[in-house]
């Protein structure tokens, strides 16, 4: 299965980073054998055979030795290091990607045990335009609520800077929401 969707940013950073190393390894080996040949260097426990065989033999040596393999080893002892570091702030971690996604997080939202319980949040404020805003509402019901500037009771839900700033949060958002009726 393709599980290229799911890969954390650290994962796609360094699969990067894997294709550039391999790119410029492949072209250090192809100038070492041009030079080589050009060269005329052949093998000195075989001075009788082609140069070129010899150099197909000197680049595949380098670009075998230019594959990085201590990179995830050294990835997944500094994530390690980051779980255990969590944990002695008492942050319950179950898997060491995790520790990479909260490291790249610059906001958190919790509820007020500190924990992500039912996995809803709501907006109680918003800053738009260099404003506060308010933000009334019951759940996810879209006929309860309304956005007041800060501190008044004048609404502000048809203001310019409210509703543009509202677009760009749903235009960059993929949450569904459906209006579904218990069986009861």
């Amino acid at each position: 299965p393709d599980t290229s969707g799911n890969a954390t940013p650290l994962q796609q950073n360094l699969e990067k980073l894997g294709g550039r190393i391999g790119i410029i390894a492949i072209g250090v080996c192809v100038v070492i054998f041009i030079i080589g040949v050009l060269m005329d260097r052949t093998d000195p426990a075989n001075p009788g055979s082609p140069s070129w065989l010899y150099m197909i033999l000197i680049a595949v040596t380098l670009a075998v030795a230019a594959i990085p393999e201590g990179i995830p080893l050294c990835v997944t002892i500094s994530l390690s290091i980051g779980c255990k570091d969590m944990v002695t702030k008492n942050v319950l971690v179950r898997k060491l990607a995790a520790v990479e996604t909260l490291g790249s997080a610059s906001v958190i939202c919790s509820d007020k045990t500190g924990t992500l319980t039912e996995g809803k949040m709501t907006m109680v404020n918003l800053y738009a335009g260099g404003k506060g805003f308010d933000v009334e509402g019951k759940g996810f019901d879209p006929t309860v609520g309304k956005i007041r500037r800060e501190g008044t009771s004048e609404d502000a839900g048809q203001e310019l800077t409210v509703r543009s700033c509202l677009l760009s949060a749903l235009l960059c958002c993929n949450t569904t929401l459906a209006k579904v009726k218990d069986p009861e």
